[in-house]
C-alpha cells in the first residue's frame, strides 16, 4: 500500500481458492486490518478474494482481471459491495494512491 495513506506493515497471504489473507498497518493516523478469503484464482488472468475491513458482518468482494497490453499487463480491479459512503470515498482513495505506485518500466518477458 501507499506510505503516508495506507501504510501496510503486515501481509500475510494462503493464496488459493478458499484461502485467507490478512493485512495490518496505519491509515490516517488509525490502525486498519483488513481481511478476506480468496474466491477465485487462475494465475495470471484472475483473483477474486472477499474484503473485510473491521469486526462485524459484511464485506465485499475484490475481483482483479489480468490482460496483456502493449508495453505490459493492464490490471482491471474492480471493488463491489462497499454500500456506506464514506467507506467508499476512503477505499477509493486508498486503491487510487496504491495503484498510482505500480507504475513503472514493464518486466521482460
Amino acid at each position: 500500500m501507499n506510505p503516508g495513506v495506507f501504510g501496510t506493515t503486515e501481509w500475510n497471504a494462503d493464496v488459493r481458492p478458499g484461502g485467507k489473507w490478512h493485512a495490518a498497518g496505519t491509515g490516517r493516523g488509525h490502525p486498519y486490518t483488513p481481511e478476506g478469503e480468496f474466491v477465485e484464482v487462475d494465475a495470471l488472468r484472475k483473483l477474486i478474494h472477499t474484503w473485510r475491513s473491521g469486526p462485524g458482518p459484511g464485506g465485499s468482494i475484490v475481483t482483479c482481471l489480468l490482460h496483456s497490453a502493449e508495453g505490459g499487463t493492464r490490471l482491471t480491479l474492480r471493488h463491489d459491495g462497499i454500500t456506506e459512503w464514506a467507506t467508499l470515498v476512503r477505499t477509493c482513495t486508498g486503491w487510487q494512491t496504491s495503484l498510482e505506485t505500480l507504475s513503472g518500466p514493464p518486466s521482460p518477458q
